[in-house]
């Protein structure tokens, strides 16, 4: 099915944490590469609160000591934020 739009569609997707927006990967995917939408995302939090469940990451970045927490708040923020930024990358954000 083909759909025409004749103006721009916009949508604003909000998620609590860096990472939710995979729940919408789909979607958004589909917005920006089948409809041409325009697509923005807010993120509420920056996922330094993440710490807690971060060990699965620590692997993958270099076994820093993510589930400490003031390890985990100083760095977590910054990795959200690259992965993130990638996944937008792929989705079309």
């Amino acid at each position: 099915m083909t759909i025409t739009l004749s103006a721009v569609l916009t949508v604003l997707v909000v998620v609590a944490h860096p990472d939710d927006e995979v729940l919408f990967g789909g979607f958004m995917h589909s917005l920006t590469h089948q409809l041409n939408a325009s697509v923005d995302l807010i993120c509420v939090t920056n996922g330094e609160g993440g710490f807690k469940h971060a060990g699965i990451a620590e692997s993958f970045y270099d076994n820093i000591k993510l589930r400490e927490e003031t390890i985990g708040r100083t760095h977590l923020p910054r990795i959200r934020q690259k992965e993130l930024m990638g996944s937008g990358r792929i989705v079309g954000i």
